[in-house]
């Protein structure tokens, strides 16, 4: 199994040329906060679905994924607004905490295969004339 892993993100802006992808579980990736920790997908649908993609590698499930602490965005244009969030497929027992999720993102989370994702303080920010919202527990 995989050992418990923290990856501590920083204060800032962080250019991501490429989606990340996270095969394993048993995983914390950790901001300073909405606002403060800021990461930027510089990149369209060509190289992938979503920002961060979240799927098992070498095992039948991922457990513990847990992104906490941080603003998720996409350089505005048209190609990268198209991007989704964050894509979780055969993900159990994670979570997303106090998150901000930018106009630019799509669809911000999306799940394939997944039980007991906890959803809490996930603010999505809408387009102009639309409300903003926060997403909640989906069963």
């Amino acid at each position: 199994a995989d050992q418990p892993m923290e990856v501590l993100l920083p204060i800032g802006e962080i250019n991501l040329l490429r989606p990340v992808n996270i095969g394993r579980g048993q995983l914390t990736v950790r901001g300073q906060g909405p606002g403060r920790t800021v990461l930027v997908a510089g990149f369209d649908r060509a190289k992938a679905d979503a920002v961060l993609q979240v799927r098992p590698e070498h095992s039948a499930m991922l457990e513990q994924v847990h992104f906490a602490g941080f603003t998720l965005t996409g350089v505005d244009t048209a190609d990268v607004a198209q991007l989704d969030g964050i894509r979780m497929e055969q993900v159990v027992d994670s979570s997303l905490t106090n998150l901000a999720i930018a106009p630019t993102i799509r669809e911000p989370l999306t799940q394939e295969q997944t039980d007991n994702i906890s959803v809490e303080h996930v603010a999505v920010q809408n387009r102009p004339g639309r409300p903003d919202f926060t997403l909640t527990q989906q069963t």
